[in-house]
């Protein structure tokens, strides 16, 4: 059953959604709406002090992030290239290709899973305090950070030919006004920044 856009109701009708939900039946819809109330909070509060907060994260912490995540890729890709060796993998076939990017992808999760679960972000992310949202603000769910925002591309990159392309041009769309990757406009996402107390 899908949830209700919780971005149209009001605070006082957040907390009563969640004070008559069935905790129990539907913990995922419980979080999203203590979220939602959680955000809400912060925003009303921010109000009444005068304080203005940037929404979405600035591209050089995006791009520091990412620079954060690409050496730890390199890293965790030094057994594959000492197993197959360099030579191989440069002419790599297709089963080959298929078992680097199963590799590639367990690795992925083991790395970063428990920040997308628990965060919303990758190592990079969390070391510079930015996560990837739905377009309310609310915090990724982990199948939507992993399954529509990390997995679709990882397969585009694959293709033949037209791969390499779509790796040069998905960064690229975050010169735009709003300030997402392609792979955000293909998972509804955003990067902005995370709470201080996320942890808490």
């Amino acid at each position: 059953m899908q949830a209700p856009d919780y971005e149209t109701y009001t605070l006082a009708e957040l907390h009563q959604a969640y004070e008559t939900l069935d905790k129990d039946e539907q913990p995922e819809r419980a979080a999203l709406l203590a979220q939602y109330i959680r955000r809400r909070e912060e925003e009303e509060i921010d109000n009444i002090n005068g304080i203005e907060h940037l929404k979405l994260a600035r591209r050089r912490e995006r791009f520091a992030a990412f620079l954060i995540d690409l050496l730890i890729s390199l890293v965790a890709s030094i057994p594959l290239w000492i197993y197959f060796g360099v030579e191989r993998l440069q002419q790599a076939d297709l089963a080959l290709i298929i078992t680097a990017a199963i590799y590639s992808f367990v690795m992925f999760i083991v790395i970063h899973g428990y920040f997308i679960a628990t965060a919303g972000q990758t190592v990079g992310k969390h070391f510079l305090g930015i996560r990837v949202e739905d377009l309310s603000g609310v915090q990724a769910t982990f199948s939507r950070y992993v399954f529509l925002r990390y997995l679709p591309m990882a397969v585009a990159y694959s293709i033949p030919l037209i791969g390499p392309l779509i790796s040069l041009i998905d960064p690229l769309f975050i010169f735009g006004k709003s300030r997402r990757c392609l792979h955000d406009y293909v998972a509804k996402t955003q990067v902005g920044y995370a709470p201080q107390d996320y942890d808490d």
